[in-house]
């Protein structure tokens, strides 16, 4: 998985999240090695793309066993000599010069319709069902227990009839596709079991197991990255997908 992860940032998608972490300083740096893609992607939007090369190269041999990217943070860092290296314009434009092959741009293509079209969606159905009035759940502040609400509590036949359009979606995308890395994530897969027995089968209830795997999903999300219908959430995918735009 950090491997995974490692690779993604290699690609226009993640260094895009990087430059827009780069311009709102909203990320930590916690031990050496995490600055690592952050250097890359200031290398490679100012043209130095054989000094880029080299810390690749460098850290390649590690990439399954070290984090090289920074840890995303909800609050930008503190006045000091932080500087805006480029806007998300300049940084696409900059990686247009970067090759990828066939294989690797379907790849992405794939992830950025699993993402955009199916993925964040079915969070948003999953949110839905959390009764009005209570918040979405989040970590406490000491990170060790889950708050808000529980999903499955307020299932409507708006939010079935929304789950059967996201379910022909998801058929259609994986006889395209064939799948992507994201979409054979085991917590993945689990979530889409679950779903599929509330919505689908209308089973009356999720069991009290269901239930907590998935509100801690979900705190998962809003911790790492922002659930989507949060301005936080749509700005992160938003830097992740704008550059399929080109």
């Amino acid at each position: 998985i950090r491997g995974s992860l490692n690779k993604y940032f290699l690609t226009p998608a993640g260094m895009l999240v990087l430059s827009v972490l780069l311009e709102t300083t909203n990320y930590r740096i916690e031990v050496p090695e995490e600055g690592a893609m952050m250097t890359v992607c200031w290398m490679a939007m100012n043209g130095k793309h054989n000094e880029a090369a080299k810390i690749i190269s460098e850290i390649t041999p590690w990439m399954n066993r070290l984090r090289f990217y920074p840890v995303p943070s909800q609050y930008p860092l503190t006045q000091g000599a932080c500087t805006s290296v480029a806007t998300a314009d300049e940084v696409k434009e900059s990686m247009k010069q970067i090759d990828m092959s066939s294989r690797v741009s379907q790849q992405m293509r794939s992830t950025d319709i699993f993402l955009g079209q199916y993925m964040d969606p079915l969070i948003v159905l999953v949110l839905s069902t959390i009764p009005p009035g209570e918040s979405y759940p989040k970590f406490s502040e000491d990170g060790k227990t889950v708050e808000g609400g529980k999903p499955f509590q307020n299932i409507t036949e708006k939010a079935i009839a929304e789950y059967k359009r996201l379910d022909d979606f998801w058929k259609k995308i994986v006889g395209e596709f064939g799948g992507c890395q994201r979409m054979t994530k085991r917590h993945t897969r689990l979530l889409q079991r679950i779903c599929n027995q509330i919505f689908r089968l209308k089973v009356p209830q999720a069991s009290e197991n269901q239930t907590n795997f998935v509100q801690k999903y979900l705190a998962q999300i809003e911790k790492k990255r922002g659930l989507p219908v949060t301005e936080r959430g749509k700005t992160m995918r938003e830097a992740q997908l704008k550059v399929f735009e080109a």
